[in-house]
């Protein structure tokens, strides 16, 4: 029953390296009943919160992201978990101050935080000086093509209303966490693996610039953004492909 797979994992965590064990089971489970189109029992989400809880990021290894998204998407609800996101939050902060752990290695993982609880995430590793334009834009992993931008699943008015309330500085640090484009045509793109193929910019990015009190601050970390973490092919040609953004603004 979930009651005694409960307890059988609360179990396995206290033991000495136990919660990458009880982790890895849970994920296994959770994804058994759902294949078989079963409900997941009250018990086994209530324990997918308190291992959650427990999250060393000095210790979980990158590939290890996709399972723990996938129990932070089963177990997680808003508002009722938001003090659980906020101790993911508060131990993924710790383990960057501490170097222990690299800002990229968990996508799958703050997807589901950034969609469920994104005031959560705005306030722990958005804000901060400590955690800079290149940790901001890593964390979210929104400047890599191959996976959508999980801000871009959040009602832009929740990060508009988050950055008016400190305005001199939270509308540059969301700009630096956005990708601030898509592809004109997305499924040619993909056809063609054309990193160089036209862009537009989003919605969001432009109700940004345009909310902002500075908008050329904003302005100045999407151009930022032209520069991509990596690539292949020609470099030149991605650039020329980002240009004709700054077309539309004129």
């Amino acid at each position: 029953s979930g009651h005694q797979i409960r307890s059988l994992l609360l179990a396995i965590s206290r033991l000495s390296d136990g919660l990458g064990v009880a982790l890895d089971i849970l994920s296994k489970y959770i994804f058994s009943r759902q294949s078989d189109k079963h409900l997941i029992e009250p018990d086994i989400i209530d324990v997918g919160c308190q291992l959650l809880t427990q999250l060393d990021f000095r210790k979980i290894p990158r590939s290890d992201d996709y399972h723990l998204g996938q129990i932070a998407e089963t177990c997680l609800s808003a508002p009722k978990d938001e003090n659980v996101a906020i101790q993911i939050c508060d131990q993924f902060r710790q383990a960057l101050a501490e170097y222990k752990t690299y800002p990229g290695n968990y996508p799958h993982l703050i997807a589901v935080l950034v969609e469920r609880f994104p005031r959560v995430v705005l306030d722990l590793l958005v804000e901060g000086e400590q955690v800079g334009f290149e940790g901001r834009r890593s964390i979210f992993n929104s400047l890599q093509e191959r996976r959508p931008c999980p801000w871009l699943k959040v009602d832009v008015q929740i990060l508009i209303k988050w950055a008016s309330e400190k305005a001199d500085t939270r509308f540059v640090h969301v700009a630096e966490t956005i990708r601030p484009w898509s592809a004109a045509d997305v499924d040619a793109r993909r056809a063609d693996n054309n990193p160089s193929a036209p862009l537009v910019w989003t919605g969001t990015a432009k109700q940004l610039l345009f909310a902002a009190p500075d908008p050329l601050k904003v302005l100045k970390v999407y151009v930022r953004h032209f520069q991509p973490n990596g690539w292949s092919g020609s470099l030149a040609d991605i650039l020329q492909s980002r240009l004709p953004l700054l077309d539309e603004l004129i």
